[in-house]
């Protein structure tokens, strides 16, 4: 798996980085220590210190370690600039454990989607690249998957948690905020700020065909902050878990009709799937998909 450029600066935020990208955004096949001779391969992140990052070639991403008061060369280009008292190894071993931890991830994403162990599962496998609370909600607003070990205050969050599912109040405030918006639906990752009633931002992404809304994928950013490298990497995320819900919402083989009920406490809820016009249609859990029994 390529790794997201902006995951590592995010890993570097301790220390500063001074970044002079010729790109921000971009993905890297992996990372290395700048070897004393031969060509570099600009599919690579290179570590290197200060006096050895002379004269390289611009195009070549690069992560430069200065002394601690040393100023970045202004001739070089394309470069993350650390200043540290800490030692180029030192660093590289630090962002290679990064890079391991998230391609062991991906691989035991692929593992279980292979052995069909449902979505519970992926959200299990990946509570510890997060490291935030995260939900796959159907558009009845009733929660189907979770990291349900993460504890949160946050109010809308703890209802997905332990209720398993949104009251009306909540609906209402995420609605304030936007949160159903039609641009927020499209199904690409989007993010929202915090307001009075929150405790953190939150990202999330609808899961689409045609244009209909199957299932939304929200996550609260209280432990891990919002980044642009944490948004890139649940977009990974998003990818994973389309192959069990992206059929579903195409297919129509969970689809009840146009509402969705559930009892909860002997009290029948009912909540329009028609909310958001024809970007809404209603999802009936099948247990298969889910991974639980």
């Amino acid at each position: 798996m390529d790794i997201p450029i902006e995951l590592l600066i995010d890993y570097m935020g301790y220390l500063n980085p001074e970044v002079r990208l010729n790109k921000r955004g971009g993905w890297i096949k992996g990372i290395k220590l700048m070897p004393e001779t031969g060509r570099l391969d600009a599919r690579y992140l290179y570590f290197a210190q200060s006096g050895a990052a002379v004269g390289l070639d611009r195009g070549v991403p690069m992560v430069v370690v200065c002394g601690r008061d040393e100023r970045a060369d202004d001739n070089l280009t394309n470069c993350i600039f650390l200043h540290t008292d800490m030692s180029v190894v030192e660093i590289f071993n630090e962002m290679l454990g990064m890079q391991n931890l998230i391609r062991s991830w991906e691989q035991d994403l692929e593992l279980s989607i292979s052995r069909r162990e449902g979505v519970q599962r992926l959200l299990d496998i990946s509570g510890r690249v997060f490291g935030n609370p995260t939900a796959v909600i159907t558009t009845s607003f009733k929660t189907i998957a979770a990291t349900w070990d993460f504890e949160t205050e946050d109010p809308t969050f703890r209802e997905l948690l332990e209720l398993g599912y949104l009251t009306q109040d909540s609906f209402t405030r995420l609605r304030a905020r936007g949160c159903f918006d039609q641009n927020m639906l499209t199904g690409e990752v989007r993010t929202l700020e915090p307001d009075e009633g929150s405790t953190a931002p939150i990202v999330m992404a609808a899961v689409t065909h045609d244009g209909a809304v199957g299932f939304l994928v929200i996550m609260l950013c209280t432990n891990t902050f919002l980044s642009p490298g944490l948004q890139q990497i649940f977009g990974v995320f998003i990818e994973k878990l389309q192959y069990y819900l992206k059929p579903a919402v195409a297919t129509g083989d969970y689809i009840k009709n146009q509402f969705d009920y559930f009892i909860i406490q002997n009290i029948v809820i009912i909540e329009s799937a028609n909310y958001v016009g024809k970007q809404f249609i209603a999802v009936h859990t099948n247990p298969s998909l889910i991974g639980r029994k």
